[in-house]
């Protein structure tokens, strides 16, 4: 495989600027989604549990006199499933166009975003693309879940750090790896990465990698992580159909 290094040189500013914004309408949606997904899950079970205790009651015959508090409890109850379900269902209207795409040409379209980043922090990018075959993908959550990755490894880095982005194929495979110089993730949290809220930042509230996770699974591709006091590396896999 022919291993490709690439500059950016955006040419065209405007178009450059209408890339960040598409960028960063898709990232309110995306964030909109895991909100959606985690209270579908971490709420929506203990409700179901109260609701089958206050159904329970509601049979007891000592309770009668709260037959009708009851009652509205469990309204009450069904009125913010209701509002979840709501939730969800403007999230999962959201599109996802899923088609055969090449890995290096998403990449290469945010790079010039990525060194951007890089070069306001005093940081460095490099990409190495080799030649893969095209994969099924969402172009937008592709590019979300590499603009994540892109940024926890340089707020994980020093002034001078280098960022290194590279594809290549292994197997039935397409490998996209993403490896920072940093200090390493503490091994209590390289244990629940892409657990909804893990975080060790004082103002974060712990979803870019677990939004990262989520694309992952939905495109049926697995995440390696790889860290030492010496830098981090993430490993995506996604299968060539």
């Amino acid at each position: 495989m022919k291993n490709r290094v690439y500059e950016s040189n955006p040419e065209d500013k405007e178009s450059l600027e209408i890339l960040k914004a598409e960028i960063a309408d898709f990232e309110n949606l995306i964030l909109m989604r895991e909100i959606a997904e985690i209270i579908s899950h971490e709420i929506r079970n203990p409700m179901t549990t109260v609701r089958g205790f206050l159904q329970m009651f509601i049979q007891k015959p000592s309770l009668a006199e709260n037959k009708e508090y009851l009652k509205m409890m469990i309204e009450e109850l069904d009125d913010v499933n209701s509002i979840i379900s709501g939730f969800l269902a403007v999230n999962e209207g959201a599109e996802r166009h899923i088609r055969l795409c090449d890995l290096n040409l998403i990449i290469k379209s945010i790079f010039p975003l990525i060194q951007a980043k890089a070069n306001q922090e005093g940081k460095s990018v490099q990409i190495y693309l080799q030649d893969i075959p095209d994969i099924l993908l969402s172009i937008e959550e592709i590019r979300h879940l590499i603009l994540k990755m892109c940024r926890n490894s340089f707020e994980a880095m020093d002034s001078n750090g280098i960022l290194v982005i590279s594809t290549r194929q292994e197997e039935d495979k397409v490998v996209l790896v993403i490896q920072d110089e940093g200090k390493g993730i503490d091994p209590e949290i390289l244990e629940k990465l892409g657990t909804p809220f893990l975080t060790n930042k004082e103002m974060g509230i712990g979803l870019n990698l677990s939004v990262c996770y989520r694309i992952a699974k939905r495109h049926e591709a697995l995440i390696e992580v790889n860290s030492s006091q010496k830098g981090t590396v993430f490993i995506v896999r996604f299968k060539i159909p």
